[in-house]
């Protein structure tokens, strides 16, 4: 799991060939652990792939957008549970 882990911090451009070696790599260890091959048969590799598409810069600014959509839903969730009636 640590070889995944690096792959995933090792900040280059995209490629294919990068692609696909984290894919053959998860599916080794899919192949290696039933717990994990398990799991694996609800990942949706494509989202995987879409992700690693992007830039690293491009990454963290869909995770900034995320962070955003979060706080903006406590807000809500904050404010609807006090102007709610008890």
């Amino acid at each position: 799991m640590r070889a995944i882990m690096r792959l995933f911090m090792v900040a280059r451009p995209p490629c294919v060939e990068y692609d696909e070696l984290l894919m053959t790599k998860l599916g080794d260890i899919a192949a290696a652990d039933p717990v994990v091959a398990r799991y694996m048969q609800d990942v949706d590799r494509t989202l995987l792939r879409r992700n690693l598409a992007l830039t690293p810069e491009q990454r963290l600014l869909q995770l900034q957008e995320l962070v955003r959509f979060a706080e903006e839903l406590r807000r809500a969730g904050r404010s609807a549970r006090s102007s709610s009636p008890a």
